[in-house]
């Protein structure tokens, strides 16, 4: 009985280690020069990021839509500080975002 406890504590917690939104396409995935960062995007324009080096949970530090809803992300890039992300979409429009985390040289802001 403990086995199975354990098999159903070990398949609820796969469960959350899933991207969001299963049945959506992952458009770009990248990770960050210095491996602290890693983003997914999927085809609705939604961009999750994460920290890799985190091994006890993988809940996303940062979730947004980068586009209007009914466009489509293309690609979405890291720079290579790891401080900002690029996004393109189908309405033609390129958007930079801030990535950087609380603490991070550079004061701070962004992914929280």
């Amino acid at each position: 009985n403990n086995n199975n406890n354990n098999k159903n504590k070990n398949s609820s917690n796969n469960k959350k280690q899933r991207p969001p939104q299963q049945r959506v396409s992952i458009q770009a995935v990248d990770i960050s020069e210095d491996g602290r960062t890693c983003m997914a995007a999927n085809n609705h324009a939604n961009v999750y990021i994460w920290d890799p080096s985190n091994s006890t949970s993988f809940s996303p530090l940062a979730k947004f839509q980068a586009h209007p809803t009914g466009t489509y992300l293309l690609k979405a890039k890291i720079s290579p500080d790891g401080r900002h992300l690029v996004t393109t979409s189908s309405d033609r429009t390129a958007r930079l975002w801030n990535i950087e985390r609380e603490g991070d040289d550079g004061g701070g802001g962004g992914v929280g």
